[in-house]
């Protein structure tokens, strides 16, 4: 399952962050945020509004992942940042190794459900899955998500 060609020219990849460890999904969550912030993507209050949604219930799903996200408001610039992990982190009740972080700016809010949809078919795609956990360079991740060279 590939993510539909829509998206891909609206919507890239942050950057894959492949291979990480962290000790914890907060953790995972605040670092991930200053290098999003570092890049001009946030707005140095995104880490709390995902640690904010993350208290309203979990976004883990079957499979090992999570698909945080925060409010549109601390979004500039709309991004899904992939990221894989070495070892699996508790998240809620599951542990996770594989976290699509999305961030949707207040000017793309059309496009949540498309980019969304997309996700959950990636996700329930076990095949797809399987092969963007065993990636090892950024240009792997781009080429299973997208179909490209």
């Amino acid at each position: 399952m590939r993510f539909r060609s829509s998206s891909q020219k609206n919507f890239p990849i942050y950057y894959p962050m492949l291979n990480q460890h962290f000790n914890s999904k907060e953790d995972l969550l605040v670092e991930t945020s200053k290098k999003l912030e570092d890049e001009g993507f946030v707005t140095n209050k995104f880490s709390e509004s995902l640690l904010e949604r993350e208290r309203l219930g979990s976004t883990e799903f079957p499979l090992g992942v999570a698909i945080p996200h925060g409010k549109p408001s601390f979004v500039n610039k709309t991004f899904v940042a992939v990221i894989t992990l070495i070892t699996k982190i508790k998240w809620y009740e599951s542990f996770v190794d594989t976290i699509f972080l999305v961030g949707i700016a207040k000017k793309d809010m059309e496009w949540t459900r498309e980019i969304v949809s997309n996700i959950y078919r990636f996700i329930n795609d076990k095949e797809e899955l399987k092969k963007l956990k065993n990636k090892k360079s950024n240009k792997e991740v781009v080429k299973i998500l997208y179909g490209k060279n």
